[in-house]
């Protein structure tokens, strides 16, 4: 790298290697602190317009084609939970009669408030709503669905 003296104007080849932060003139013999000029780099990175355009296009298409597909997902993530709450709560409703000693002459839990006490996982999630329809010695109908999603899951017995 060479820099000139602020001294004499002497141009002044400094060894890359070295981390001082001074240098001697060879001719003045004065010091130079480095810290006092600025180094730019000799490479010049510049982007040309197109060049950005086609950054710009392509970022873009990027945001076109992975946004609806997050969305996708995000919303079959939904339905999943769920489906998810209303096969555990299909278990909860079987798992009732087997602790009664398979006696099912009080019928189906007809209420969330009721199948919480087999399992209290059914509200884990709060967007995901229970809709129960007939429930009797003779099975049980109830919908669910998430706040969120785009299905509705029904499960009879």
């Amino acid at each position: 790298m060479n820099i000139e003296c602020p001294h004499c104007k002497q141009i002044v080849e400094i060894d890359n290697s070295t981390y001082d932060v001074k240098a001697t003139c060879p001719k003045c013999e004065r010091e130079i602190n480095l810290n006092d000029f600025s180094i730019e780099s000799p490479v010049k990175t510049r982007l040309s317009p197109w060049t950005k355009i086609l950054f710009v296009l392509a970022t873009g298409l990027f945001v076109l084609v992975a946004v609806p597909n997050f969305m996708k997902i995000r919303t079959r993530a939904y339905d999943a939970s769920a489906k998810s709450a209303g096969r555990n709560a299909k278990r909860a409703q079987e798992f009732w009669p087997c602790e009664h000693g398979g006696d099912i002459s009080g019928g189906y839990k007809s209420s969330l408030a009721e199948l919480l006490s087999y399992d209290r996982n059914l509200t884990e999630d709060a967007y995901v709503t229970f809709i129960f329809g007939d429930c009797d010695i003779s099975g049980y109908t109830y919908t669910t669905y998430h706040a969120k999603g785009n299905h509705k899951f029904v499960f009879t017995d």
